[in-house]
């Protein structure tokens, strides 16, 4: 079987989120997926698939490290420089 991504090489693993079958010059063996979802991982936890950019720093973001406001999403981190976040009372 020809790797789903570039379809030159033969494919020798399996993606772990999309389940394409890839060739190593296509897959990120640290991360068990394939070149495109790793493209399209959160870049703050690395695992999930990213819903949305961060309205302010343009980096792909999952729901649970990201937080909506409006019709946006910002990264934890940007909300929190915004003071988007509660901080905890001490």
């Amino acid at each position: 079987m020809k790797c789903e991504i570039c379809l030159i090489n033969e494919a020798s693993r399996v993606c772990r989120i999309c389940g394409r079958h890839v060739c190593l010059d296509d897959y990120d063996e640290d991360k068990g997926v394939c070149s495109i979802c790793s493209s399209t991982l959160c870049y703050i936890c690395g695992e999930r698939l990213a819903v949305s950019l961060c309205a302010r720093c343009g980096k792909p973001i999952c729901r649970v490290h990201s937080i909506r406001v409006g019709l946006v999403r910002y990264c934890l981190n940007c909300a929190k420089e915004l003071g988007m976040l509660k901080q905890p009372s001490h």
